[in-house]
C-alpha cells in the first residue's frame, strides 16, 4: 500500500513536472520575441498590412459559428487549441460561417491562409 502512495505521489510530480516545463517555456518564448502566442512570426505573410489588418473574425465570442471579415484573399481556415493542436481544417470561401459548436469553450487560435498557402493572419476566437 505505501509503494503504491510513493508511486502515485512520484507520478503526479512527473505530470506537474511537464506541466510547468511547457508553462515555463511559453513564457520564455513571450518575453523573447515581445509577442503573444496568438502572433507567431510569419515571414511568408504576403498580404498588404492594411488588408491584413482588416481580416478579423465574428462573432467573437462566439456559441456555434463564426465568419471572417474582408476574407477575399483567404483560401484556408485552421483551428487549433490552446496548446497548439490542429483541431479542424476548412477550405475557405468568401462569406462561409464554420460551424464550433461541438468545440469546447475556451480559447482557440484561428489561422487564416492565402491562395499560395502563406500565412495571412492568426486570431484568437473564444468560444462560450
Amino acid at each position: 500500500m505505501l509503494f503504491l502512495l510513493i508511486y502515485i505521489s512520484i507520478f503526479d510530480a512527473k505530470i506537474m513536472m511537464k506541466t510547468f516545463i511547457t508553462l515555463l517555456v511559453l513564457i520564455c518564448s513571450i518575453s523573447m520575441y515581445g509577442q503573444d502566442l496568438a502572433s507567431p512570426v510569419a515571414p511568408n505573410v504576403t498580404l498588404s498590412k492594411e488588408l491584413n489588418h482588416e481580416l478579423s473574425i465574428y462573432p467573437n465570442p462566439t456559441t456555434d459559428f463564426f465568419g471572417i471579415k474582408h476574407d477575399s484573399s483567404v483560401k484556408k481556415v485552421i483551428v487549433y487549441n490552446w496548446i497548439g493542436k490542429k483541431i479542424q481544417s476548412f477550405d475557405h470561401r468568401k462569406g462561409n460561417m464554420y460551424n464550433v459548436e461541438s468545440l469546447d469553450k475556451g480559447i482557440y487560435i484561428i489561422r487564416l491562409f492565402d491562395e499560395q498557402d502563406n500565412l495571412a493572419k492568426v486570431l484568437r476566437l473564444h468560444r462560450n
